[in-house]
């Protein structure tokens, strides 16, 4: 990748400026590494562009609250603002994968236990038939039977829900 040097060690030294304090990389620091590599410069008219790019990061790291008012305040407000917002909103998805995952886990839960109820039904259900059965062989004439069969139907049920 080609350029001239001087402007690619400004773009690095404004990227670095930008992930120091957290803000977007653009006009405002790029003001603050043009301010800070034209002092280098004038000071040093012979150095070179990777050492001047030393030069002006060792300057801004150990002055960092010096240039943060060339940002302006409205710039680290409005990262701060982005910052809290980015955080709440991650803090959100992560509460509703949390309620998602034991929703999920609660549906699988009621899923097996409605398998359960299920297969005991089909046990009383037979228990059912062979009571029935056994009404119809005892007393075929009994024409009350089939009351009989559905309290026992309910009776079995109640049993199974407990």
């Amino acid at each position: 990748m080609g350029g001239n040097p001087s402007f690619m060690a400004l773009l690095k030294f404004k990227k670095h400026i930008a992930e120091a304090y957290g803000i977007p990389n653009g006009i405002p620091p790029m003001k603050v590494a043009s301010k800070i590599m034209r002092k280098i410069k004038e000071s040093h008219p012979n150095i070179s562009v990777e050492e001047a790019l030393k030069y002006a990061m060792k300057e801004f790291d150990r002055n960092k609250n010096k240039y943060e008012a060339d940002l302006g305040r409205n710039e680290i407000q409005s990262s701060n603002k982005q910052n809290n917002i980015q955080h709440k909103l991650k803090q959100t998805v992560e509460d509703r994968l949390f309620i998602s995952q034991c929703t999920a886990e609660n549906a699988y839960y009621n899923m097996v236990k409605s398998e359960e109820i299920f297969e005991k039904s089909i046990e009383h259900m037979k228990d059912i038939e062979q009571m029935n059965e056994y009404i119809n062989r005892a007393s075929p004439s009994f024409k009350y039977h089939n009351i009989i069969i559905v309290i026992l139907i309910v009776i079995i049920l109640a049993m199974v829900s407990y």
